[in-house]
């Protein structure tokens, strides 16, 4: 991304502005973050997103923590904010704070796929086989889904050793129509 070059519109975006903002204090040795989400501090969501993913590409995983933090305080009922904010947590080890997040994401929208399969990897490197097969299940309980997806929930039901709901999801989803 390059974040000198100028919007269609001939505006740079406040994403552009807050990265180079950042840039700039991280030559200077200071400590940025502050100065990144402050930069924010007005931003639409998806900015925010999009600050946090120009970031991970940076492999700033401390600076996208802290934009996902700040983004968090901000949009509070977001799933995506919780979703990415869940993603570094895993990536960085605190499982707990992880799970929370993805759970609340599929408190607020059961059917969320993305935060289903993630908390269902999460859980399966715990161990915790019983556990994937309900999340994998209540994530396919409503409508049909894309057939890529039963796909990818049947293997990882089965590489759990959970073949029987293996086998329902496949029967749900034939009978739903997919």
């Amino acid at each position: 991304m390059n974040h000198s070059a100028a919007n269609t519109s001939g505006r740079l975006h406040q994403t552009d502005l807050a990265l180079a903002a950042y840039d700039r204090q991280c030559l200077a040795g200071n400590r940025a973050q502050a100065v990144l989400t402050d930069a924010l501090i007005d931003a639409s969501e998806a900015a925010w997103l999009e600050c946090a993913q120009a970031l991970t590409l940076r492999n700033d995983a401390e600076a996208t923590l802290a934009v996902l933090e700040t983004a968090l305080e901000h949009f509070p009922a977001s799933s995506e904010v919780r979703l990415a904010l869940a993603g570094i947590m895993f990536q960085q080890g605190a499982d707990a704070r992880a799970e929370s997040l993805l759970r609340s994401v599929l408190d607020d929208d059961p059917g969320h796929l993305a935060a289903t399969f993630q908390l269902a990897r999460l859980l399966k490197g715990q161990g915790r086989m019983h556990a994937v097969a309900t999340v994998v299940r209540a994530g396919f309980h409503r409508e049909r889904h894309d057939p890529e997806l039963v796909i990818r929930g049947v293997e990882l039901l089965d590489d759990c050793g959970r073949k029987r709901e293996a086998a329902a999801l496949c029967e749900h989803e034939i009978a739903a129509g997919s």
